[in-house]
C-alpha cells in the first residue's frame, strides 16, 4: 500500500512538472513571437507626424514627460491627460534621448506582462488551442492592437490598459480578487480606464445575483481608484478648470454630440465591427448570458467605445480581451469562429502600413469614426454579405478531419 501510494504521488508529481513546463513553453512561444513581431513592425511602421495635428493625445502625454524629465519646470495638461503620468514618469527614467524609443521601451515591458497574464487566464478557463489562436491573431495582427498601433503612435498610455486589464481579468479568474485594493487604484496612475469596469461589477453583484457582500467590495474598490484620482488631480492639477472637465460630464457631451449628428451613431457600429470581428454580428446571444459577469464586462466595454470621445474604433479595441472572454465563455461552435476570424481578416490591413495623418483622404478611410458615407456603405454591406453566407455555411455538413478537431 505504501509503496502504490508513493507511486501515485511521484506520478502526479511527473504529471504537474510536466504541465508547468509545456506552460512555461507555451509563454516563452508567445513572448518570442511578440518580440519579432514588435521588432518587424517597428522597422515597417512609421510613426504619425505629431507636428501635423496639435490636437493628438500624444502632445499632452509629451508634456508629461518632459515635465518627468526636467525640462519643463511646470506641469500645466489639459483635462483628462493630467492625471495619466504612469507612463510618461517611466519612460523618462529611461536613459535614451529619444522620448519615442523611450516609450516604446515602456509599452514593450507591458505588452510583454499582459501576454504572460492572458494566456494563464485562457489555460485557466479551459480555452481549446483554437480560441487561444483566434485571440493571439487577432491581438498581435490587427492594425489597432498594441503591435502595430503602439509603432504608428507610440507616445501614448493605452498600453497599461492592456497591461491592467489582464491583471484584472487573471484575478477574477483566480479568484483573488483581494489584490484589486492594489491593483484598482495603481492603474488610476496610469489611465481612468478601469474604473468604469469595476462599477459595473458592483451594480451586477447588487442588482443581478443579489451578492450584497461582493457588490460592496467592488464598489470600495472604486472608491479607492476614486480617492486616487481625486488626489492625483491635487498633485497634477489640470491646466484650464472647468466644471465640465468631470468624467460623467464627458460622457454626456459625447452622448449629445452622438445624438445630433446621426452619421456618428453608424460610424460606432462600423468601429465595433472592424474592432470586434463578425463576432459581434454572428454571434448567437442568449437569455441567460444577462446573468454572467462576463457579459457586463464586455457590455462596458462596448458602452465605452460609444462614449468615451472620437476615437470609436480604438477605445473599442481596448476592450478586446474582456469582449473575447465573454464570446469564448459561450460560444460552443468551432466553425462559427473560424468563419468569423477568417472572413474578419479584411478588417485587419494584414498587408499594408496604417497611412499617417497627412494622407487625409486615406487616414480618414481607415478610421470609422472619420470615414464618409462610402466606407461606412461598404463595411455594412460586407458584413451583410457574411451574415448570409454563414447562414448557409451554417447548414452545410463541414467537418474537420478527427485528429485536427481533437487538437483544436
Amino acid at each position: 500500500m505504501r509503496l502504490q501510494f508513493q507511486q501515485s504521488r511521484c506520478k502526479s508529481k511527473f504529471k504537474m512538472t510536466k504541465s508547468f513546463t509545456k506552460n512555461n513553453l507555451a509563454i516563452f512561444a508567445l513572448l518570442c513571437v511578440y518580440a519579432i513581431l514588435f521588432f518587424v513592425y517597428n522597422t515597417v511602421q512609421s510613426h504619425i507626424s505629431f507636428e501635423s495635428e496639435p490636437l493628438l493625445d500624444a502632445h499632452h502625454y509629451l508634456k508629461a514627460y518632459l515635465y518627468f524629465k526636467g525640462e519643463l519646470s511646470q506641469f500645466s495638461i489639459k483635462y483628462p491627460f493630467n492625471t495619466r503620468v504612469g507612463i510618461p514618469f517611466l519612460a523618462s527614467l529611461l536613459p535614451f534621448e529619444d522620448a519615442i524609443i523611450n516609450f516604446k521601451i515602456v509599452h514593450f515591458v507591458f505588452i510583454g506582462i499582459s501576454i504572460v497574464f492572458f494566456h494563464l487566464s485562457w489555460k485557466k478557463l479551459g480555452f481549446s488551442p483554437i480560441y487561444q489562436l483566434a485571440f493571439w491573431f487577432w491581438y498581435f495582427l490587427h492594425w489597432l492592437g498594441p503591435v502595430r498601433y503602439v509603432m504608428h503612435e507610440p507616445i501614448m498610455v493605452d498600453t497599461s490598459c492592456y497591461l491592467f486589464y489582464s491583471l484584472f481579468i487573471w484575478l477574477f479568474v483566480e479568484q483573488k480578487i483581494n489584490y484589486y485594493w492594489l491593483l484598482v487604484p495603481l492603474s488610476v496612475v496610469f489611465k481612468e480606464s478601469l474604473m468604469p469596469y469595476v462599477i459595473i461589477l458592483a451594480a451586477y453583484y447588487f442588482a443581478i445575483v443579489r451578492n450584497y457582500r461582493l457588490g460592496i467590495r467592488f464598489f470600495l474598490y472604486f472608491l479607492t481608484g476614486f480617492l486616487l484620482l481625486y488626489v492625483l488631480k491635487l498633485f497634477f492639477p489640470m491646466a484650464v478648470y472647468s466644471w465640465k472637465y468631470q468624467a460623467p460630464i464627458a460622457v454626456l457631451w459625447y452622448l449629445k454630440e452622438l445624438i445630433l449628428a446621426p452619421l456618428n451613431n453608424l460610424r460606432w457600429v462600423v468601429a465595433l465591427i472592424l474592432s470586434g470581428s463578425l463576432l459581434i454580428t454572428l454571434f448567437p446571444f442568449q437569455k441567460h448570458q444577462l446573468r454572467q459577469p462576463e457579459f457586463y464586462l464586455f457590455l462596458t466595454a462596448a458602452l465605452l467605445g460609444f462614449a468615451s470621445g472620437n476615437d470609436h474604433s480604438r477605445i473599442y479595441f481596448l476592450g478586446i480581451p474582456f469582449m473575447m472572454l465573454f464570446f469564448f465563455k459561450n460560444l460552443h461552435d468551432k466553425k462559427l469562429l473560424v468563419f468569423s476570424i477568417a472572413f474578419s481578416i479584411p478588417f485587419m490591413h494584414l498587408f499594408s502600413t496604417i497611412p499617417d495623418i497627412t494622407s487625409v483622404a486615406l487616414y480618414e478611410s481607415w478610421h470609422p469614426e472619420y470615414s464618409t458615407w462610402k466606407p461606412i456603405t461598404m463595411v455594412f454591406s460586407y458584413t451583410l454579405g457574411c451574415f448570409l453566407t454563414w447562414k448557409v455555411v451554417r447548414k452545410l455538413d463541414i467537418t474537420l478531419p478527427k485528429w485536427i478537431h481533437n487538437k483544436l
